[in-house]
């Protein structure tokens, strides 16, 4: 013999337990919503670099600049610092722009928050008691070995990054 199945007495709908589980659906739902509809928080931190106004000989830390700027009546520029093979912090060569080109990356840096991207024209590079030389044109190449820091090993330094500086 077939016997229909039993109806349960209590639709869940009505009952307080289902009541309460769409309850906190709908509050999640209204949570998840109102996460995603804030705006994006963008934190700002400030960003450094390392910077030489005596080719070289001494170094010191500074807010993120665009090379040269005036630094107490000198030129400063900024200063690639890594370790030497004893340990010690020393300038491996130093960067700074052309006029033109300086002048469109403070326009640039003056725009952005946090983080920057512009292309490297204009560059000119040097090693301590060297001459300035273009990374693009005819000096590039030359321009280029001095940015290559591997060691006769084929080992890298350790770059010092100035925003882990205290």
């Amino acid at each position: 013999m077939n016997q229909p199945l039993a109806q349960p007495t209590r639709n869940w709908k009505n009952s307080p337990l289902g009541y309460g589980i769409v309850v906190v659906l709908l509050a999640l739902a209204g949570l998840l919503l109102f996460i995603r509809m804030r705006p994006p928080q963008t934190i700002i931190e400030k960003a450094y670099g390392y910077y030489t106004d005596d080719d070289s000989k001494t170094y010191f830390r500074d807010v993120l600049k665009v090379p040269p700027f005036d630094h107490g009546g000198r030129e400063a520029v900024e200063a690639i610092v890594i370790r030497d093979p004893n340990g010690q912090p020393t300038v491996a060569y130093m960067v700074k722009y052309t006029p033109e080109q300086s002048a469109q990356l403070n326009k640039v840096l003056a725009k952005c928050d946090r983080y920057c991207v512009y292309g490297p024209g204009g560059m000119l590079v040097k090693k301590p008691g060297g001459a300035w030389l273009a990374c693009d044109g005819p000096q590039a190449g030359e321009a280029r070995a001095i940015r290559d820091l591997r060691r006769p090993d084929g080992s890298l330094p350790d770059i010092l990054d100035p925003n882990r500086t205290p």
